[in-house]
């Protein structure tokens, strides 16, 4: 059990989680941007749409992610501090794929000196997966905190269960992905030479996103989304939370309820204990338009076997 202590802890994580922003706002957890560059241009995560960043893939143009500088990752710090916070927690997106958790690092050790006459404790946390995985531990932080415990529980609490996380993806198409380094480029381009593959991903805790499912990717999204189903069923225990994230366009959203409802009669829970959330626009860039995720998070160490 916490130690119970009133909690002023701030908690901070990237939008890499893709966090949706009522639980944000109910939990009172602050949110620092990724960029999306197109053509070289930077737009914070959460100001543009992601249909627009789907749409810009889809006719060429330029577009990958950008972790926050070291002076935007500051700033997002800074602005707590000034209203009188000294206890801060921030959790990131997995540093094995991103920058964002090397910024958040240079963006203490500058705090830590600049403030050096102030109590201040910032603590960042390697949150070792990416989309919900990581969302769904940083909720899970929240609510320790909203119950009472103290900042060193809470940070022990997001250290020990960070390793609890996994991430499936059915991709409707490779090419994103593999830009990105998410999938083997060949096995990108044998997807798309070979008809139209659906490649599956897992995102494994401080592990490098890889693909699973055999040597042939499925021929049918159907069959690429029965494959995460059946994982996420294998993984699943009482207690455990799981979320589904779609990217873009209608027909997305409409398999995300339908996989959900699957999930939910098959594990004999409640429907609304599935969250479904659109997935933002940085980790639209790497999945493409019409993939569709699960996360799941539990409290003991998940032991794949692929």
């Amino acid at each position: 059990m916490p130690r119970k202590k009133p909690s002023v802890v701030q908690l901070f994580v990237d939008s890499g989680a893709g966090i949706p922003k009522d639980i944000l706002r109910d939990l009172n957890i602050h949110e620092i941007p990724l960029d999306v560059m197109i053509d070289k241009e930077p737009h914070h995560d959460g100001d543009i749409d992601t249909s627009w960043v789907v749409a810009c893939q889809k006719i060429g143009r330029e577009v990958t992610t950008s972790a926050p500088t070291t002076g935007e990752a500051r700033d997002a710090l800074e602005r707590v501090i000034l209203e009188g916070h000294n206890d801060i927690i921030v959790i990131t997106v997995q540093g094995i794929s991103s920058g964002t958790y090397d910024s958040l690092l240079q963006a203490r050790k500058d705090l830590v000196q600049q403030y050096d006459e102030r109590p201040l404790r910032i603590e960042v946390i390697d949150g070792y997966n990416a989309s919900m995985a990581l969302g769904l531990l940083v909720i899970r932080v929240a609510e320790y905190l909203k119950e009472g415990a103290s900042y060193e529980d809470a940070v022990d609490f997001a250290r020990s269960n960070r390793r609890n996380t996994l991430l499936l993806v059915a991709l409707w198409e490779a090419k994103y992905a593999a830009k990105g380094g998410r999938v083997d480029k060949r096995l990108a381009a044998y997807a798309v030479s070979l008809l139209h593959l659906h490649p599956i991903v897992v995102v494994l805790p401080n592990v490098k996103p890889q693909s699973f499912g055999g040597k042939i990717p499925p021929r049918k999204m159907g069959d690429a989304i029965a494959i995460i189903a059946n994982k996420a069923v294998q993984y699943w225990q009482p207690g455990a939370r799981l979320a589904v994230m779609y990217v873009a366009g209608l027909k997305s959203k409409k398999r995300a309820e339908d996989l959900a409802t699957t999930l939910s009669r098959r594990l004999g829970i409640n429907r609304e204990e599935i969250s479904i959330s659109e997935a933002p626009a940085a980790l639209s860039v790497h999945a493409g338009d019409d993939a569709l995720g699960i996360a799941l998070y539990r409290e003991s160490r998940i032991h794949w076997v692929g």
